[in-house]
């Protein structure tokens, strides 16, 4: 027997998506620094609005990072932007 999991709703799955696909974006956009060993953000939350308007329509505002341009996404210490969050945002049903 199959464990079962609790269903999620379509928001939720939706904002989750858009999350993602923000994040994948700003990694993609990002330099990487070989001496310091970090990434560091090229874009402004603007461009990931514009990126998830073309992508799916309406871009939700929960799914929009809020990241700066020259922010450290990662370093090699865990304190870059994307490692502060880890999960998507809670979704209030």
């Amino acid at each position: 027997m199959t464990h079962k999991r609790g269903r999620r709703s379509a928001k939720s799955i939706e904002i989750r998506s858009q999350w993602q696909a923000a994040r994948k974006f700003v990694q993609d956009q990002a330099f990487f620094d070989r001496l310091k060993g970090e990434s560091v953000c090229r874009s402004t939350s603007s461009d990931v609005a514009d990126y998830l308007a073309e992508a799916f329509g309406q871009p939700l505002p929960e799914a929009i990072p809020n990241v700066e341009h020259g922010s450290v996404l990662t370093d090699s210490r865990g304190e870059g932007a994307f490692q502060l969050q880890i999960t998507c945002p809670a979704i209030a049903d």
